[in-house]
């Protein structure tokens, strides 16, 4: 389960990453307009290593 989470937040950083680097957005995520927003959430697995980081928090917080 862990490893599950942690790979999907390691693919989504390399999917944000390689869209800001081909499209020459910002590397801090500053949405400007709404087509840098359009290009990072097209996909479903933009913001989920945003909702995986979570669930994992989650874990670590009721588990311990």
């Amino acid at each position: 389960m862990l490893c599950y989470l942690i790979g999907l937040m390691v693919l989504s950083i390399g999917y944000v990453f390689s869209v800001c680097n081909f499209n020459d957005f910002s590397s801090i995520l500053m949405i400007r307009n709404n087509n840098m927003f359009n290009e990072l959430y097209r996909r479903p697995f933009g913001p989920m290593g945003y909702y995986a980081l979570g669930i994992l928090l989650s874990i670590f917080y009721f588990e311990y």
